[in-house]
């Protein structure tokens, strides 16, 4: 498989050059003139006007670029009069007595009483300290490894047919980032790590390292855009794309709640749902989140703000099918649904109860789900929860009728099960190839799986239901049909063996 990383590797194998070096400075300011044909030092200085009439420091940041640009003005900004940015040049000449005659200048009116004055000064190369040297020639070398790696991703996942063959690229080099973002973490006091977005202030190897980590992060944000349908949503996000996400959820998850507090729902559903939407107001930015976490909450909240745009409050019956179908499978859900399921049948006795449930488990087994992903994801699917819970009530409700019969000498509930050493999957595709092969008949597959969930019962503790048998019975797993193979060939040999 083609690798992407080896460079980087590499690159981290080997380790930093000394800053002190002056051979290896000499060598990176050669290569910096070979990039570039300018280089100059950029000084930007904040003003703000005090009570007394003068001009403050509030702030100075100072930098190197490689092109003859100016800063942009933020929006709103108003360039400012002549005769005050002479004042602040002249202000500014203290703070730098060095500055050039050269130099240009610009004056940007940021707010009331706020100002960004911004000086470019062209210097030499050869100007460049030996920490500027060495942090621009491996920000420059990083950064065309980064671009380069990102043009072979795109360019080789094109050249994959299969599905299959570009999720395995793919996810080995989520992987390999991980372990490369763990490597330059390793290189970083805990300081560090949580200044690993600012801006460099000494060029030192500090900042070389958080310059490749968010370098890294941004491949990984680069993989998520590009491939969202075949990324690892296990793996989790990167710091700063959770606070991306923080920003980009807060005003949906608040316009939600909104409504949600207007709609006529029972308090305790809305307690339900105020937790995921509290989780993404207040802690997105500071817990461990997958993608599967960030691109479920993104599609619950979407579903959710399209309903209530639709109209402005939702009634109960609503918000419970748009979480059901959103496989919102939290365990307080899960009993909220079947409370409701049991208050719905009170009114029902006898057979006519059955028939209720068996129409419930029919309403459940036809809603379509809009999404495999699940907001529990320890937690089985909802609509398997729902429909194991209605199988187990129904065979229940059987029980318990045919207890009640006078007629019955015998009942349903003495008759002990069959115990197998079979697995539920096992005993499925045996009752499975008896029908194929007409030695047994039945009417339909339920008739089947309720007969072998209320007369088996398996060794290995499995729960025995009729979702569970369903499922198995048509989707046979190729260490099943093994397994049964083998219990034929068995039963075979003990034909033969025996004579009478």
């Amino acid at each position: 498989m083609k690798y992407e990383f080896a460079a980087l590797d590499q690159f981290l194998s080997q380790g930093l050059s000394s800053f002190t070096d002056r051979v290896e400075v000499a060598s990176f300011i050669r290569y910096l003139k070979q990039r570039f044909s300018y280089c100059g030092r950029q000084h930007l200085l904040y003003f703000k006007l005090s009570s007394n009439g003068s001009y403050g420091l509030t702030q100075r940041r100072s930098r190197i670029i490689f092109e003859a640009a100016m800063t942009v003005p933020p929006a709103g900004a108003s360039p400012a009069n002549v005769a005050l940015k002479a004042r602040l040049l002249k202000e500014a000449s203290l703070h730098i007595p060095s500055l050039k005659a050269s130099t240009q200048s610009s004056l940007i009116d940021l707010a009331k009483d706020a100002f960004l004055l911004d000086l470019l000064e062209p210097i030499e190369f050869e100007e460049l300290t030996p920490a500027e040297a060495s942090y621009y020639f491996y920000h420059t070398y990083i950064q065309s490894q980064i671009s380069e790696i990102k043009k072979n991703l795109t360019g080789h996942v094109f050249t994959l047919g299969e599905e299959k063959q570009i999720k395995l690229y793919l996810h080995t080099h989520q992987a390999a980032l991980e372990t490369l973002l763990q490597t330059v973490s390793m290189q970083l006091d805990e300081k560090s790590r949580k200044s690993i977005y600012d801006y460099p202030l000494d060029y030192s190897l500090s900042d070389i390292y958080k310059m490749l980590y968010t370098g890294l992060e941004s491949i990984q944000s680069y993989l998520e855009t590009h491939f969202t349908s075949y990324i690892n949503t296990v793996l989790l996000l990167p710091y700063n794309k959770r606070l991306f996400s923080a920003a980009g959820l807060t005003k949906t998850a608040q316009s939600v709640y909104t409504h949600l507090v207007k709609s006529p729902v029972d308090t305790t559903l809305r307690r339900l749902l105020e937790i995921p939407l509290k989780k993404m107001l207040s802690v997105i930015e500071q817990e461990q989140w997958s993608y599967e976490d960030l691109f479920y909450h993104k599609k619950l909240l979407t579903t959710l703000e399209q309903a209530f745009k639709a109209k402005e409050v939702l009634s109960e019956d609503t918000l419970l099918d748009i979480l059901f179908t959103m496989n919102f499978n939290s365990l307080d859900f899960f009993d909220y649904l079947t409370t409701r399921i049991e208050k719905s049948i009170e009114g029902y006795q006898g057979t006519s109860k059955i028939a209720q449930l068996y129409y419930l488990n029919k309403v459940y087994k036809q809603k379509s789900m809009h999404t495999q992903m699940r907001y529990k994801k320890t937690m089985p699917p909802i609509k398997e929860q729902v429909l194991d819970y209605l199988a187990e009530e129904i065979i229940y409700q059987e029980k318990m009728l045919h207890i009640q019969a006078d007629e019955l000498k015998i009942s349903y509930a003495e008759i002990s099960k069959l115990t197998t050493g079979l697995s539920v999957g096992q005993l499925a595709y045996l009752f499975r190839i008896l029908q194929e092969t007409e030695v047994i008949g039945v009417k339909s597959g339920n008739e089947l799986f309720r007969f072998l969930q209320s007369s088996f019962s398996s060794k290995r503790q499995e729960t025995i239901s009729i979702h569970t048998l369903s499922n198995k019975y048509y989707n046979v797993e190729e260490s099943t049909r093994k397994v049964v193979k083998e219990v034929v060939i068995k039963l075979l040999n003990h034909i033969n063996k025996t004579k009478g």
